[in-house]
């Protein structure tokens, strides 16, 4: 089984708060220091058809509590989402809100604080929209974090297609955190070659460099999970129109780079989401070796 992300590095306190919901009653609990998740619930954001449905995992998190990124950072879990719909459906990856950068005591970490939109996007059967409503249900697994952290798991559940009040309710909810989402790149004003990588000895340090106007408005880099590689995040740079990002092999050295890098660029504060090939040919930093002065025979 793949890995959701990063193992947590913090003495954890488990416990499983398991609370349903539909989008006509959202799940709460009592308010307490205990209860970091105050509000869960499904809505439908468009029914689709034609085209995918999209719905939203909508929560509404306690004070001082934080839910992580899809790449959490060096703590932490992203939450996960366990489908059921009905046969030959496919619900898509999670899509998350632009992140927070968090940097506590040393560690990177990259969180969701307040109110969160979790998107996802479900595809019909190969033989198209069913001509009766249909329900979409969802157990969210998730690592909530203040002081300590919890993990638990939401179920919550919606019909497609919801009531006329409850798709308004959905997209005034979409219109008022959309822009929280990141843009398409090409809105950014800026342009990409791909991607240059150099091996120095322990990680990949790949190279993006960034063409256009607003180069110099590039400020930060939120890099996306990359498969058998963890990111370096501390080490993740953004600055003067380049960035820069290590990457260190699961499997140890040996490992080629991956074969494209992606993730959320802020560019005068607005994020805009970019995938850049890695080029083909990759250098190696040559480490001075000082030989060993020779022994007396």
């Amino acid at each position: 089984m793949k890995k959701r992300g990063t193992v947590p590095i913090l003495l954890l306190l488990p416990a499983i708060l398991i609370l349903f919901a539909s989008d006509a009653r959202p799940s709460s609990l009592p308010s307490s220091p205990e209860t970091p998740l105050k509000k869960v619930r499904l809505v439908v954001l468009d029914a689709g058809n034609p085209g995918p449905a999209r719905v939203g995992v909508h929560v509404e998190l306690a004070a001082g509590w934080h839910l992580y990124w899809v790449n959490p950072g060096e703590a932490g879990l992203a939450p996960n989402a366990r489908w059921t719909l009905p046969a030959g459906f496919t619900a898509g990856p999670l899509r998350h809100p632009i992140p927070v950068r968090s940097i506590e005591d040393g560690i990177v970490s990259f969180e969701h604080r307040g109110e969160v939109l979790l998107l996802c996007d479900i595809a019909p059967p190969p033989t198209g929209w069913p001509a009766a409503p249909w329900k979409a249900a969802a157990v969210l697994e998730w690592m909530a974090c203040r002081e300590s952290c919890l993990t638990g798991e939401t179920a919550v559940e919606a019909v497609v297609p919801p009531d006329t009040a409850s798709l308004a309710t959905g997209r005034s909810l979409l219109e008022k955190l959309a822009p929280r989402f990141p843009r398409p790149f090409s809105a950014s004003g800026l342009t990409a070659g791909a991607a240059r990588a150099e091996w120095t000895g322990a990680a990949w340090r790949v190279e993006i460099a960034l063409s256009g106007p607003r180069a110099a408005e590039a400020t930060d880099f939120f890099v996306y999970p990359v498969e058998d590689f963890v990111v370096d995040n501390a080490g993740v740079t953004c600055r003067g129109g380049r960035i820069v990002c290590p990457l260190i092999p699961s499997h140890g050295p040996g490992s080629p780079p991956p074969p494209a890098i992606a993730g959320v660029l802020i560019v005068d504060g607005v994020g805009y989401e970019i995938s850049v090939p890695i080029g083909a040919s990759h250098s190696y930093r040559i480490m001075e070796v000082t030989s060993c002065p020779k022994r007396d025979s």
